[in-house]
């Protein structure tokens, strides 16, 4: 499986105190792991209620999927360094061979 390649990154945050922000981006090319590969996402999230979130998380290893592969990622959102609350991003990268 070649690892020089980037996904699409789309999909949204947990609703936190009231409110989610969409996620949308494209993930860095392929990082060799241990079995397979992974990606770095890193992306600034939509403007909602007067505030946009960071994050920068590793997504997990290639898992073989109908004709391509997926990759489930986990993370926690920061806010300008400071925590008043934060949000938990989760979602697939999927990609077709």
């Amino acid at each position: 499986m070649d690892e020089k390649h980037s996904h699409n990154c789309l999909g949204r945050t947990d609703e936190e105190a009231g409110h989610s922000h969409r996620i949308e981006g494209i993930s860095r090319t392929g990082s060799l792991s241990e079995h397979s590969h992974t990606h770095e996402i890193a992306v600034t999230t939509s403007l909602n209620n007067g505030h946009a979130h960071r994050f920068n998380i590793q997504t997990g290893e290639a898992i073989p999927y109908i004709k391509g592969h997926i990759h489930k990622y986990m993370g926690k959102t920061s806010l300008n360094g400071k925590e008043p609350h934060r949000h938990i991003v989760y979602g697939r990268l999927y990609k077709q061979d």
